[in-house]
């Protein structure tokens, strides 16, 4: 008995997807901002380039750090006492009565500080610090963010620049001397366990250098 078989086209694989040219477009203009220069830099890029073309191809990330929730409140107290002064100020001297009575005072101060906090708490998502292979990459900013980035041959000195309140919740700030100066776009500012970081970061720099 014989068994009949048939034979079935083999599917054809089909090509892989191509490159969408607005993201060629993104990734070659990314390159272009973000290539290693002679000395640091600021660029202000679109937040969807930071989060996804941050890094080059052959860059490894060594160290990713992010500011303690303590920059909440430390970026925010000042704002908050000065509305709430000014608050009771205008409480005890009835001088916005005619504007608004004392519950509508309350309420937009309370919504002046919440707002603060909301603006302080979105900078500290955006706060991303990165130590790779060949430099350390700083991104700040709510609105726009930032990315400071600075080759690890250029950088003289990793200062610590922690002020004592840092200090007392066991954080603290580093800064870069890059030319002989430091720029306050590529602190690191309310990490945690900054002594371990200094030395991580020193330990980079030697290893380029050798």
């Amino acid at each position: 008995m014989k068994i009949k078989t048939t034979h079935q086209p083999a599917l054809a694989r089909k090509p892989a997807p191509k490159t969408p040219v607005v993201l060629q477009r993104r990734a070659a203009l990314l390159n272009q901002h973000m290539a290693v220069s002679e000395s640091p830099a600021v660029e202000a890029l679109p937040a969807a380039l930071v989060k996804q073309e941050l890094l080059h191809q052959n860059e490894l990330v060594i160290l990713l750090v992010k500011p303690s929730l303590w920059l909440v409140p430390a970026e925010s107290t000042r704002f908050a006492v000065v509305v709430a002064l000014l608050a009771l100020l205008a409480y005890r001297t009835q001088a916005l009565h005619e504007i608004m009575d004392n519950q509508l005072l309350m309420y937009v101060s309370a919504l002046l500080i919440g707002a603060r906090l909301l603006y302080s708490v979105l900078g500290w998502i955006s706060h991303t610090y990165l130590l790779t292979n060949y430099r350390i990459i700083t991104v700040k900013g709510a609105r726009k963010p930032e990315v400071f980035h600075a080759p690890l041959c250029k950088i003289d000195e990793v200062a610590p620049l922690t002020a004592r309140l840092e200090a007392a919740l066991g954080l603290g700030t580093l800064g870069f001397r890059v030319d002989g100066h430091i720029s306050p776009a590529g602190t690191w500012v309310w990490i945690a366990n900054p002594d371990r970081v200094q030395l991580q970061i020193k330990s980079a720099i030697k290893k380029w250098r050798r």
